[in-house]
């Protein structure tokens, strides 16, 4: 649907002298633009109206890809609907991104998957705050530098069951982050969180390459790069902090510690 160059409402402006200004998220024509200085604001649902939409009945009808006509009302509304649904979830996606700290790449790479999934309509019916989530979930996965879900989901305030569900329906429907990420692509992550010194992260990576691969099945991966930095630090974090970046029980870092420590010994 090709948008006139000349918005028809500033048309109208210039033909009668005359707008109507219409609040772009309900549709309502009840906007309060009488405090000068300030932008008008749609008194049936709050909403401030930043760019101002002039609205008349008789604005030319717009003609969708299939050859039935919208309304110019209709068309408009759900634009502004839109580009308002995609503003907040990108707003969240950085409020999030800055929280977890998440490398600049990961939050480039969680946009435009979060793009992808609005494209195939996967965020209907879901909430921005869940979506967004998942959508840093599996992209900090692609990209190297992964954050344990459960982590992502106390950030977020979301439940951790319903977050790797979305995930799971993101990685089916995008075909990303279907490969797991091996241990020492925590470490990084693990680290900084923990205010570990980053040449700690050589000892704990030597350690996770004396696991063998059979003992890393079915297991969390982040538990296991936790547990590998809890013996490189020494006794600089306790087995709880530890527990707490990875987001899973002080009992599961206990038993990969344990682990950890039986493979060094068989070395």
């Amino acid at each position: 649907m090709k948008m006139s160059e000349t918005p028809p409402w500033k048309a109208l402006q210039e033909e009668t002298g005359r707008i109507e200004t219409r609040c772009p998220f309900c549709n309502s024509t009840n906007v309060d633009s009488s405090i000068p200085g300030l932008d008008p604001a749609c008194m049936e649902c709050g909403a401030v109206v930043t760019a101002p939409v002039e609205f008349d009945a008789n604005l030319k009808d717009h003609e969708a890809e299939d050859g039935t006509t919208v309304p110019w009302s209709e068309y408009h509304s759900v634009t502004n609907s839109t580009e308002h649904q995609v503003a907040c979830a990108l707003e969240y996606l950085e409020e999030l991104g800055t929280k977890l700290d998440v490398p600049t790449e990961t939050h480039q790479y969680a946009a435009e998957v979060y793009a992808e999934g609005a494209i195939e309509t996967l965020t209907s019916g879901r909430s921005t705050t869940l979506f967004i989530a998942a959508c840093l979930t599996v992209a900090a996965n692609e990209c190297g530098s992964p954050i344990p879900a459960s982590r992502i989901a106390q950030a977020a305030q979301v439940n951790s069951n319903s977050l790797r569900r979305v995930c799971r329906v993101l990685r089916q429907n995008l075909d990303v982050g279907t490969s797991p990420c091996p241990p020492r692509a925590y470490l990084a992550d693990l680290a900084r969180t923990l205010k570990l010194n980053e040449s700690l992260i050589a000892d704990a990576d030597a350690i996770i390459d004396a696991i063998p691969s059979y003992h890393l099945s079915g297991k969390h991966p982040g538990a296991f790069a936790g547990a590998a930095l809890y013996l490189a630090a020494d006794g600089e974090v306790t087995q709880r902090e530890v527990a707490n970046a990875t987001a899973v029980t002080t009992e599961t870092i206990r038993l990969r510690v344990k682990e950890c420590r039986e493979c060094i010994k068989i070395q």
